[in-house]
């Protein structure tokens, strides 16, 4: 890569979205200087997002074209000649380079995404805060090749913890509205929590639910799985078992928020 820089005598910078160039240049100052901010890192393994890089930087040497580089999700690089993506060592460098040539979205983008990494990492800290204890003593064991949760392994050491069923349903309730807040779009290891409360009946869970005055966290699990898209699908018979008096009780939780994704599912289960 750094020697076809070097072969280049012009740049050019390209939004992929539209085709616009955002930037171009002949100076052997601009390809020497981003030449020097790419000290990259080369991967253990080969990494190939599937995402499509911005912006991309054409090289050429007269009319043709040398190669293109592709910045790749904050910290990544992808170069046209490489059969993976590389990891950049210096970053700030490289935003630097944009910046100072009147490109600042990348630093833009960089930044918004630190802080959604930011954001993500505290909401998993409060869903593990939340998990059961018994859950969280073989959490890491049920991780599966796919990245998924292994549930059926989680149940016994739980139910052996909490032998009342009534306080399983409450437990589960707790934590699945403990999540970071979507209904739809949220982290995958969330669906844990859903996928226990099936294991009850839901004329037990309802039962369950009237024989107590639930926590905000456990009102907002029972109008998750409730009004969430798995329990029309698994059990859309089961809507009816409802009792108005509870979807009213659910929909002015739901109602509260100002999600429009959950307000419209919830207006849709609730308020029929």
């Amino acid at each position: 890569m750094h020697q076809i820089i070097e072969q280049a005598d012009r740049l050019v910078v390209k939004d992929p979205i539209n085709a616009l160039v955002q930037f171009e240049s002949e100076k052997r100052e601009d390809l020497s200087a981003l030449k020097n901010s790419l000290v990259i890192e080369r991967p253990e393994t080969e990494r190939l997002c599937l995402c499509v890089g911005n912006p991309v930087i054409y090289f050429y040497k007269g009319d043709k074209e040398l190669g293109a580089l592709s910045y790749i999700n904050g910290a990544y690089i992808r170069f046209s000649h490489w059969s993976s993506d590389a990891s950049v060592v210096d970053t700030d460098k490289l935003l630097t380079w944009f910046d100072d040539r009147g490109m600042p979205w990348p630093r833009q983008m960089f930044d918004t995404q630190r802080k959604e990494q930011v954001q993500n990492q505290k909401n998993e800290q409060r869903w593990l805060a939340a998990m059961p204890s018994s859950i969280r003593a073989v959490w890491t064991e049920t991780l599966t090749p796919h990245g998924t949760r292994d549930t059926q392994r989680l149940i016994a050491p739980f139910t052996a913890a909490i032998p009342d069923k009534r306080l399983q349903v409450l437990t589960l309730l707790e934590w699945y509205g403990s999540g970071a807040g979507p209904w739809s779009g949220y982290p995958s290891y969330e669906d844990v929590a859903r996928k226990m409360l099936f294991e009850y009946s839901t004329a037990n869970i309802i039962s369950i639910i009237n024989s107590t005055q639930l926590s905000t966290a456990q009102t907002e699990g029972a109008a998750r799985f409730f009004g969430g898209w798995d329990f029309s699908q698994k059990r859309p018979d089961d809507l009816e078992k409802v009792p108005d008096t509870l979807k009213e009780q659910l929909w002015e939780h739901v109602s509260s928020t100002m999600d429009k994704d959950k307000l419209a599912r919830a207006r849709r289960t609730f308020k029929k």
